[in-house]
């Protein structure tokens, strides 16, 4: 079984590094993205002066069993309805999702994002499709109940064998706080190289600070706190910050019980709490925060 899936892994990563890495499409590059609205009417928004976040890995959907090539449509619909019951109960206001798919042929060929959307009444949307060819779309995205503006998909450099990685970043506010721009990114990086990731968290950074906006990054980074030092250093160099960054109690990724999913904040923005759930929905757990723009001591 460990040997078919090996060998899965690098077909599908020569087909989209065929789709993509060697058309010489391998700069950073805006990709496609789409916003709709549910039209049913909605539950509202938070109206406190803090803004519920939530970052998951829905890998693919398949939940946390074997590849979802040998799921059916069915039963990723199931996964995803767990997903959408979780995101119901837990009510963010706005949620990172990484592999996440469009219509693919190895999930259902149904659009994962569309229907996360829909099913747990999140009316703004921004999906990134950092693969995209062979039959496969997928990536990150962004789900709010909050408006999302100015939405943009990031591709990064191709790094083979493994597949293009990326981020989608958005604008939206803090309840309350209208006239406050605030940046948010669901943030995918490569899981087999070190200096892909540095590479790749390089990249982000320069976007950011030409942004010059505070900002909330979640995602699936990959790394842990201290791991060649990566995320520390990026965390510097931006003046981000995170909750509790030696604390490695509750990891996110099932496999290896590490602490890989993070939510990391602008000095602008601080922590009112942070949670990693235990449902297992996924191969990686969900990380939930409360944040506010820093309240003076």
């Amino acid at each position: 079984m460990k040997s078919i899936t090996i060998s899965l892994f690098f077909l599908l990563a020569l087909a989209t590094w065929t789709a993509y890495g060697l058309t010489g499409h391998d700069k950073m590059q805006v990709t496609q993205y789409a916003m709709f609205a549910d039209s049913r009417q909605i539950p509202p928004p938070n109206s406190t002066a803090m803004l519920k976040v939530c970052t998951l890995n829905i890998a693919h959907g398949r939940s946390n069993g074997f590849h979802q090539f040998f799921q059916s449509e069915k039963k990723i619909q199931q996964h995803l309805n767990n997903i959408a019951k979780l995101l119901q109960r837990v009510r963010p206001d706005i949620v990172a999702l990484q592999e996440a798919d469009a219509e693919s042929f190895w999930s259902g060929a149904f659009n994962h994002v569309q229907y996360l959307a829909e099913k747990s009444h999140m009316h703004s949307s921004v999906q990134g499709k950092h693969v995209q060819g062979m039959g496969l779309q997928y990536g990150t995205a962004l789900l709010s109940r909050l408006p999302l503006q100015e939405g943009r998909s990031i591709r990064f450099a191709s790094t083979p064998p493994t597949p293009p990685k990326g981020f989608v970043i958005a604008t939206t506010h803090i309840p309350g706080h209208p006239q406050q721009k605030i940046d948010v990114v669901s943030l995918h990086l490569d899981f087999l190289r070190a200096r892909a990731r540095s590479q790749q968290l390089e990249t982000l950074s320069q976007l950011l600070q030409a942004r010059q906006n505070p900002v909330i990054i979640m995602g699936d980074f990959n790394t842990g706190w201290h791991e060649q030092q990566i995320l520390k250093n990026f965390a510097e160099k931006l003046a981000l910050h995170t909750w509790q960054p030696e604390q490695n109690k509750e990891g996110t990724f099932w496999m290896s019980d590490k602490r890989i999913d993070w939510i990391l904040l602008s000095k602008e923005l601080e922590f009112v709490n942070y949670r990693v759930l235990p449902d297992v929905v996924s191969d990686h757990r969900a990380v939930v925060a409360q944040v506010r723009l820093h309240q003076p001591t």
